[in-house]
């Protein structure tokens, strides 16, 4: 027969034309296509999925085409997710070149859909026998579908699992309901580009076969073979339980592939070297696919740089934490440049009469899958990566801006805002100049703006290059606090070099008054030292109504914490203002 009926395409991740007949098995009678009008079927190249039908040069149709899209068949599978009663629509748009939307084709054919994905199952005959044609049409079609779908989990070059296939095994691992020891290893030729270079591509490319074929005979049996790209090959093993065993494994497939290759018997022998990077990790720690090939890829890179013939091993959740990190400064690195970090602010209230004297704006970071994060869980990562400075101005030009807002929609409102200062931007020597210009801007229309300076940024050689900053912001006016007092023992000896507006005591300490007797001597012994010195005490972290008591009856000024009022958005300050004045709602009037 002259029509090649398989000109149909696969789309997908790529786009592979089958210009060739499409190979349906030699018990196929080719003389059965006669009676079909031409078609082209279009499936999805990793699950199989129908995506299209086109018909062309049908009697009974007045367009040249008419399509069945992936959406309509999962539409279709929806409505009836045991498959039983779905009719065959592909079968009859194949047949009368149509698709009628309004009723069901009454032909006795039933078509089987995954009931998530709508993937192809299977195709059966119910209630009356078909025809002849329509035999044809089910036959064809089942094994069309059934080859496309083989095709799309298979290196066309090895045999092997492609990269799709093996990514679905691995999944099907860890989503696996026993607890599983995944050991992969990623299997680098080391060199190959020199045999595409000095034979030929086509040369080149049955060595790789040579080389799958005797993974396949050495390790078929015991693990899962797959093709990644190129001359990068994986394997994937369950149940080895130590490093020792999964390096003695690495070892074994180099040992496979030690031994010559040829291509023909009279070819000179090729002799290769392979890197492999190791990944073990356990279901338990709940990895992706990816994650767990990008862990075995990046161990592969490092023993590659080692020389040939590496072996470079990862314990898995180790790697595993320390990859998400290594996503998570590229998603903050991203947040801080696109101005995707945003403020809460934490009331503040004297203790006298619960009046509301100053906010503290909290730094947050919409993370796109751990939700939104304190600065607690970003601020140190900004600072390993550089860019605690720029982190700490972005909060500072936001909350300066936002105190220009409140100084002019709420004229009067006697509040300041105080913001952390990153340590590295207090050592920077452009500290001072940079705020002073980011105020002098506003004309003075702002709201107080103080700076909360953390204690363990001033001890040590750290004191030397904050001091000249200190200094120049105190004389401009704008207050200090000292903040985190009693945070690891440490701050009292900073007490004797400057003097702050205001100290804070550090939240672990407040956590202390509930449960140690010895905290309390300590805070009220430190209250009347720093009060003595003129400077007022400020309690962050308060959270029960015994703390607040504590405080209270100690003589601290101001306090802040759950205990009186969460983060709020600057939105809700401003109903707070409106509705309360400065006090706290549960004790406003």
């Amino acid at each position: 027969m002259d029509r090649q009926f398989s000109s149909f395409t696969i789309e997908g991740d790529e786009f592979i034309s089958m210009g060739d007949p499409l190979d349906l098995g030699p018990d196929f009678d080719a003389t059965q296509t006669e009676l079909l009008p031409p078609f082209q079927l279009s499936l999805d190249i990793i699950t199989g999925t129908i995506c299209a039908i086109s018909i062309g040069n049908s009697p009974d149709v007045e367009a040249s085409q008419s399509y069945l899209s992936k959406g309509f068949v999962n539409a279709c599978s929806a409505k009836d997710v045991s498959g039983t009663k779905l009719k065959a629509w592909i079968i009859d748009s194949i047949l009368i070149g149509k698709i009628d939307t309004k009723s069901v084709p009454h032909l006795p054919a039933t078509i089987q859909l995954d009931e998530d994905a709508g993937t192809f199952i299977e195709l059966f005959i119910e209630q009356v026998d078909p025809s002849p044609v329509q035999k044809n049409v089910i036959d064809l079609l089942g094994r069309i579908v059934s080859r496309s779908h083989d095709s799309s989990w298979v290196d066309p070059l090895t045999g092997l699992a492609n990269v799709s296939q093996v990514i679905n095994h691995i999944t099907e691992l860890v989503r696996s309901d026993e607890l599983l020891e995944i050991c992969t290893l990623v299997i680098d030729i080391d060199g190959f580009s020199a045999i595409n270079e000095n034979y030929s591509i086509s040369y080149g490319d049955q060595i790789l076969k040579s080389i799958a074929a005797r993974l396949q005979g050495s390790f078929g049996g015991k693990g899962f073979l797959g093709r990644l790209f190129s001359d990068v090959f994986v394997l994937v093993i369950t149940g080895i339980n130590s490093d020792e065993t999964a390096t003695w494994l690495g070892r074994s497939v180099q040992t496979c592939l030690a031994g010559p290759f040829k291509v023909d018997e009279d070819d000179e022998p090729v002799l290769l070297t392979a890197s492999i990077g190791v990944a073990r990790v356990s279901t338990d720690s709940e990895p992706t696919a990816d994650e767990i090939l990008s862990m075995s890829s990046k161990a592969r890179s490092v023993a590659k740089r080692s020389g040939p013939g590496g072996i470079e091993l990862y314990q898995g959740i180790n790697y595993l934490a320390n990859l998400r990190v290594q996503t998570d400064k590229a998603l903050l690195r991203e947040a801080i440049s696109g101005g995707q970090i945003s403020l809460l602010y934490l009331p503040i209230y004297e203790l006298t009469d619960m009046r509301m004297v100053a906010v503290e704006a909290l730094a947050r970071w919409d993370h796109p899958e751990k939700g939104q994060l304190g600065a607690g869980m970003f601020a140190p990562l900004a600072e390993e990566m550089g860019l605690g400075r720029e982190l700490a101005r972005i909060v500072l030009e936001q909350a300066i801006n936002q105190s220009v807002h409140w100084w002019n929609r709420f004229p009067g409102l006697d509040i300041r805002i105080d913001v952390n200062v990153s340590e590295s931007y207090l050592k920077d020597s452009a500290l001072a100049f940079e705020l002073i210009h980011m105020l002098e801007s506003r004309s003075g229309e702002h709201l107080p703006i103080w700076l909360d300076i953390s204690v363990g940024g001033l001890t040590g050689r750290s004191w030397g290059r904050s001091e000249a900053q200190l200094h120049a912001l105190s004389e401009y006016g704008i207050g200090l606090n000292l903040d985190n007092l009693g945070e690891d023992g440490a701050g009292l000896s900073v007490l004797t070099k400057f003097s702050f507006d205001q100290v804070k005591f550090a939240k672990s300490m407040i956590e202390l008054v509930d449960t140690s007797e010895v905290a309390r001597k300590v805070i009220l012994s430190t209250t009347d030292l720093v009060r003595t010195l003129g400077t007022s005490v400020c309690a962050i972290g308060v959270e029960n109504a015994d703390q607040l008591k504590f405080l209270k009856d100690i003589g601290i000024d101001s306090v802040a914490g759950y205990q009186l009022a969460r983060p709020i958005s600057a939105e809700g300050l401003e109903m707070v203002f409106s509705l309360s004045g400065n006090q706290p709602p549960d004790q406003a009037d």
